[in-house]
């Protein structure tokens, strides 16, 4: 009904909930990145890593909702996914995007001067070595692009360009994934701490496309059948929006101001 006790239960609610989803993304990344790759490896230890890892999902979390924000505009939802929304999440986007790069560094810095015999065949194995195609490629498409398509406002003041920068993001992120964790996994097999050889890089095969094809698919299919009982998009923040917001006349444009209620 809108009253004023609604909006403060709501508002507090969404901080609340808010709030416990970034600490759990924060928690169960880590918990990922830790458990499921580094300590799969002998020898690799690094305080550096697991910021790295949620920072990069936050980057491809970002990445995604522009990517389904561009493919909701594009079938019918053009009035309610504005230039706004794809501008705000561009910049946010590559704030991002440069963070990783900055984490990366810290790590790659670390292992490079170290030149201990652990040090480099970690570099070997998650860097330098086999997996050398697929750390570049996801340099380039996860960092590199962002980084030089981003920082032009052109393609940051549009629709089109953060969508493709995005796709590129998701792209760039799945080659890094490969790298941390098949990476981790061969070097499971192999017996010896540090590692003595690092293991030959591994090829998908018809199983992992399978899993590839479906867990998207799954992911998918989860939400149409929650979109049946919560609509996709939150209009009552749609309205709120456009009530508390107004265009005025500022120097040799218009600038927009948003009140808040509280």
């Amino acid at each position: 009904q809108g009253t004023q006790g609604q909006w403060r239960v709501l508002k507090k609610a969404m901080v609340f909930l808010g709030a416990l989803y970034f600490v759990a993304l924060v928690l169960t990344h880590s918990i990922l990145s830790v458990d499921l790759s580094m300590s799969l490896v002998p020898g690799w230890q690094s305080a550096i890593y697991p910021p790295y890892h949620v920072l990069t999902a936050l980057q491809g979390g970002v990445a995604a909702t522009i990517v389904a924000m561009g493919i909701w505009r594009w079938t019918g939802f053009r009035s309610y996914l504005l230039f706004d929304h794809f501008w705000a999440l561009g910049k946010l986007l590559l704030t991002l995007s440069l963070l990783g790069i900055y984490f990366w560094w810290s790590e790659f810095i670390v292992l490079w001067y170290g030149r201990t015999p652990r040090e480099q065949m970690v570099l070997q194995l998650v860097m330098v070595g086999p997996y050398l195609p697929v750390f570049l490629s996801a340099f380039f498409f996860s960092f590199l692009v962002p980084l030089l398509s981003l920082i032009w406002n052109r393609v940051r003041q549009s629709i089109l360009g953060p969508f493709v920068v995005a796709c590129s993001v998701l792209l760039g992120l799945y080659l890094d994934r490969i790298r941390l964790y098949v990476t981790a996994f061969a070097a499971a097999q192999v017996s010896g701490h540090p590692i003595e050889q690092v293991p030959a890089a591994h090829l998908p095969d018809g199983a992992d496309i399978m899993m590839m094809v479906g867990l998207p698919a799954g992911a998918i299919l989860l939400y149409l059948v929650a979109s049946r009982l919560v609509p996709g998009i939150s209009i009552w923040e749609l309205k709120e929006s456009l009530l508390l917001r107004r265009a005025r006349r500022f120097v040799q444009g218009y600038a927009v101001t948003l009140g808040k209620p509280e």
